[in-house]
């Protein structure tokens, strides 16, 4: 056996060989004393604190402020505990007063913010219209010579037989139940001018509505019926009935502040980009309008004509129908028939295509 100062002297001389093996792997121009530690021996000896009274070191309970402004952690004051608890209540009552300073400004702000908004209703103008007054056409200059004969014709025009049936919807009254003629006439004109003025808001409910809604609201408050579909043959056809008796008047539509506020939700959804081909109606109907798509000449985009024959359809179609054929042609989710930003987008395209005559029922390609 080996004597026992033989193995203390060879666990002597394996640390030594493990500090030298440590002090090569250490990288060049580092010295030793480079991490936390060496910084606050170096912090210690500039300011000529003791050793014993750096912060963290064992066995010392000092209470000290601690400087972040070079990283290092170090005896700036040296303070004791009753001294500390008071400057703790005081940051923390400081931190509440900004709290509630904060809280004043922000109420002020908003307040502020309110007061605008309400002044900013009162006197809201219509939204812009992205087309120059000279240069608003319908869609009825871009259609085919023999497409504009048709909608011309009233014998030809397939549209009318939608209002045919319409006009007899008109007259019907069910028993006990009164007739929308019992009210509104039985002249071949005794609402004229009225499709022209819509959509508008709705005095009781507030509420903006097309000429659909219109109809629709008529039927629950004054004839006791129910509400029909949405383009269902019923609803079109009373629709392009109304409609057809403002053929060839101007449209014009709500604008006053409060419409001028709904028709802004038509407007952003008009100019905004959506769908994976990630269009606009906007850069359709406001930017390259005239121009051919395929086969077709894309046309300004109003609603005058609506409800419209399409040949595509080969049927009677809303407008809102045609808005979501616009959104799935742009790949994008179309929203319901009757849905109310369809029907902010429909205030908004009339009051852009203001002055421009109706030409329900319109034939489209």
């Amino acid at each position: 056996r080996r004597p026992v100062l033989d193995r203390a002297h060879e666990r002597g001389r394996a640390r030594h060989v493990g500090r030298a093996r440590r002090s090569r792997l250490r990288p060049q121009g580092r010295p030793a004393a480079q991490g936390a530690r060496g910084r606050r021996r170096r912090a210690v000896a500039r300011q000529g604190v003791r050793r014993d009274s750096v912060s963290r070191h064992r066995r010392q309970p000092l209470y000290q402020l601690p400087n972040p402004r070079d990283g290092i952690r170090h005896a700036d004051l040296s303070l004791d505990p009753s001294r500390w608890r008071h400057l703790r209540r005081q940051r923390g009552a400081n931190r509440r007063t900004r709290r509630l300073a904060s809280a004043a400004l922000f109420a002020v702000v908003a307040l502020a913010g309110c007061s605008e908004t309400s002044r900013s209703d009162a006197s809201r103008a219509a939204p812009p219209s992205g087309l120059d007054a000279a240069d608003i056409r319908s869609g009825f200059a871009f259609l085919q010579p023999d497409t504009q004969a048709l909608q011309d014709d009233a014998f030809s025009n397939p549209g009318y037989l939608w209002v045919d049936r319409g006009a007899e919807l008109f007259a019907t009254s069910e028993v006990g139940e009164a007739s929308c003629a019992s009210c509104h006439g039985t002249g071949e004109r005794s609402l004229a001018g009225i499709a022209g003025t819509y959509p508008k808001i709705d005095d009781q409910s507030g509420e903006l509505i097309n000429l659909e809604g219109r109809i629709n609201l008529c039927r629950e408050r004054h004839q006791n019926r129910s509400a029909l579909p949405y383009e269902s043959d019923a609803l079109l056809s009373l629709t392009a009935y109304v409609a057809e008796q403002s053929r060839g008047m101007s449209l014009a539509p709500d604008t006053s502040p409060a419409a001028n506020a709904l028709a802004s939700i038509g407007y952003d959804y008009f100019t905004t980009q959506r769908g994976q081909l990630n269009l606009s109606c906007q850069q359709c109907h406001d930017q390259n309008w005239g121009k051919q798509l395929r086969g077709d000449t894309i046309s300004q985009g109003h609603g005058n004509a609506f409800p419209a024959y399409r040949l595509e359809w080969q049927s009677l179609g809303s407008l809102h129908r045609r808005l979501r054929d616009c959104d799935t042609g742009v790949r994008a989710e179309p929203l319901p028939f009757g849905d109310e930003v369809y029907v902010a987008v429909e205030l908004y395209l009339a009051q852009r295509a203001a002055g421009l005559e109706i030409e329900s029922p319109g034939v489209r390609r």
